[in-house]
């Protein structure tokens, strides 16, 4: 899932890089209409330009790459958690080592005894 989580926001970077370029081309194009339009009527070429504002097709896009960004990070979360929750407890551990030891120290003594 995080694997396919992690292709979506490459594929969305893309398409945000796409639409980037996109914006801007038609920004300039509507700038060059407009002094088209100034020359032919004569009037002086203003050229002033305008604040890049993001489309709705941008803003879109960003929204769905934060998206996919917050469920990486909660995906990631989780299989950490995951991970951690299979480990087995250092407790359980040490009670099977002192059990063990202590079976074969009952062990060795019993053999001493059958010894003697």
């Amino acid at each position: 899932m995080r694997k396919s989580l992690f292709f979506a926001m490459k594929k969305i970077e893309g398409l945000s890089h796409t639409c980037d370029q996109l914006t801007s081309e038609m920004r300039q194009v509507k700038s060059h209409l407009k002094s088209v339009g100034y020359i032919m009527t004569g009037k002086k070429i203003n050229y002033s330009h305008e604040k890049q504002k993001l489309n709705l097709m941008q803003k879109g896009v960003k929204s769905i790459h934060s998206s996919l960004q917050k469920m990486v990070i909660k995906t990631t979360s989780m299989l950490h958690k995951i991970e951690n929750f299979e480990k087995p407890s250092v407790k359980g551990e040490i009670k099977l080592l002192t059990h063990s030891s202590k079976n074969s120290i009952q062990k060795q003594n019993s053999y001493r005894k059958d010894a003697r």
